[in-house]
């Protein structure tokens, strides 16, 4: 089964410092959600430039915590806009969404702590 995490990466990139990563998905819990409303503004809009601009900052922020599935679905959604295809923006915006969601939820059970 695959976890929201990327346990490899997240070894990587904290080597097993726990308090940087809590630290860093306060900032991201703290922000996500306001930036999932503005790509879905963005989306409504038809802001393209600006919609890549803000799906490519919140990919970069979940690379940051190494959420792999999360960080999929934001490249999907890239992917999207930069091709210009705005048919397919809604349902990979909501594949955004449900993968962010698991990735808070796993979060919050403290079920990360067996990847450290």
């Amino acid at each position: 089964m695959e976890t929201p995490f990327n346990q490899a990466m997240l070894q990587e990139i904290y080597e097993g410092d726990t308090d940087l990563f809590v630290e860093l998905m306060g900032m991201v819990q703290n922000r996500v959600f306001d930036d999932m409303e503005e790509i879905s503004t963005l989306i409504r809009r038809n802001e393209h430039r600006q919609l890549r601009h803000k799906v490519h900052q919140t990919k970069s922020m979940l690379v940051s915590i190494a959420a792999g599935p999360s960080v999929s679905a934001a490249e999907n959604l890239e992917a999207a806009v930069r091709d210009g295809r705005d048919a397919e923006y809604s349902s990979l915006f909501s594949s955004l969404v449900f993968e962010i969601g698991a990735l808070i939820a796993y979060y919050e059970e403290g079920n990360w702590r067996s990847h450290f």
